[in-house]
């Protein structure tokens, strides 16, 4: 059997566990660890109110946002079961993501193998959507796209989106850019030809400019914002 067969073979199995496992959880009943919190917060933000202004919110407000989108889309359908649905989709494909990343090292037996764990704690303490696997779904598909710098420019780029995304879903993730840009420059140091550069931090200015790109789409938003009647309802819509 080829590689790309077995790559595409084990990524759908670890997808088909991750998606079946979690599905099984998210019948339980209402969980008390904040179970439907940030879904009545984006229910304030469909009816016109702001984050910070007319709520008390401690985080980036990415996945308020989310939310509220998913709130205005699917209405009274987007219930605490459709939430924990999403949930599942979402943090089925972060195992994804990360066997991409460990099949740059590894082959995709063993890079199955390491994945699939993931899959099993990710359910151990709640099983709905969080700012925080907002922030680990995006953070890990930056460094997964930041994995296939030598491809071109694209990858990097995207690769600072996304890690813009998980820094706009929970601000600690913002720790992940000047790891990036310290590892570029100090393998420019120790690694004086570009091959021998890791993939990681071989295109760090590219990544910077997809994440500089990113953070100014929301700043010149809420700028302009400022002169609409309807600032969060346009926010959501976006």
């Amino acid at each position: 059997m080829s590689r790309s067969t077995q790559v595409l073979l084990y990524g759908a199995l670890l997808l088909i566990v991750g998606i079946v496992y979690r599905l099984t959880f998210i019948g339980q009943g209402f969980n008390a660890t904040d179970d439907g919190y940030i879904q009545s917060l984006a229910a304030r933000v469909v009816s016109g109110e702001m984050p910070y202004r007319d709520f008390y919110w401690l985080r980036t407000p990415f996945t308020l946002y989310k939310e509220a989108s998913l709130i205005r889309l699917f209405g009274a359908g987007y219930t605490l079961l459709f939430s924990r649905m999403v949930f599942v989709v979402e943090v089925s494909l972060t195992s994804l993501f990360s066997y991409g990343i460990l099949l740059r090292y590894t082959t995709p037996a063993r890079s199955f193998l390491f994945a699939l764990p993931t899959v099993f704690f990710s359910v151990l303490l709640f099983y709905f959507s969080w700012y925080t696997y907002d922030g680990e779904f995006f953070l890990v598909l930056s460094i997964l796209l930041l994995a296939q710098g030598r491809k071109g420019w694209a990858f990097p780029l995207m690769a600072g989106a996304c890690a813009c995304l998980a820094f706009l879903a929970k601000q600690n993730f913002v720790a992940f850019v000047p790891v990036v840009v310290l590892g570029g420059i100090g393998s420019s140091f120790l690694c004086p030809a570009p091959s021998d550069r890791p993939a990681l931090f071989d295109r760090w200015r590219t990544f910077l400019i997809g994440f500089g790109l990113m953070t100014a789409v929301p700043i010149l938003f809420a700028t302009c914002c400022r002169k609409t009647t309807q600032p969060v309802r346009l926010m959501v819509w976006l």
